[in-house]
């Protein structure tokens, strides 16, 4: 397991996709800290996308780094699995 030193160094990214009652399936994507395992971002959608899965990065930049935009978040890591084969 990778664990950084220092928060805001490395973020994994993941999805998730599960059933509500009103809804029926929807996508959740999440941003996660490696040195801290806080959720830097969090969002659930009906229909998963690239531009979704972003969502939750976009939400953790303004929020750590004080805005969305060229080099606002310079030296931070994205990390994730590729996901899997199978549609959400």
């Amino acid at each position: 397991m990778i664990v950084t030193s220092q928060p805001d160094r490395m973020w994994d990214t993941d999805a998730r996709a599960t059933f509500t009652v009103s809804d029926d399936a929807v996508a959740i994507f999440a941003a996660i800290d490696r040195c801290t395992a806080e959720c830097a971002g969090i969002h659930a959608v009906k229909k998963a996308s690239r531009f979704e899965a972003l969502e939750p990065v976009r939400q953790g930049v303004r929020e750590r780094f004080g805005a969305f935009s060229a080099s606002s978040a310079a030296g931070l890591q994205l990390r994730h699995d590729h996901g899997s084969a199978e549609k959400m």
